[in-house]
């Protein structure tokens, strides 16, 4: 879930988030399926693109058997979502 006030780095996040397989849910929100490795790059790269006195990126990990019992209500195909696991972006 992020927070960019800047449009050109808002669209820099999404560029990086997209082509590390996240699935955008939500305007702000992304679901991904993502290794530790991963995750320590998008963080390290994240505090390279957004501005950290206005700019916010919240990333909450969530394990697999939680996220397999989440409940998604959604207009789109579920089933992309659900053969996601374990982080919201």
């Amino acid at each position: 879930m992020y927070d960019i006030t800047d449009n050109n780095v808002r669209n820099r996040f999404i560029k990086l988030l997209r082509n590390l397989g996240c699935l955008r849910v939500q305007k702000s929100v992304f679901l991904g399926d993502i290794s530790e490795p991963v995750l320590e790059t998008i963080e390290s790269k994240v505090l390279n693109i957004i501005n950290t006195t206005s700019d916010s990126v919240y990333i909450f990990p969530i394990c697999q058997r939680e996220y397999r019992n989440s409940i998604f209500i959604d207009k789109r195909q579920v089933q992309n979502i659900l053969d996601m696991s374990a982080i919201i972006l």
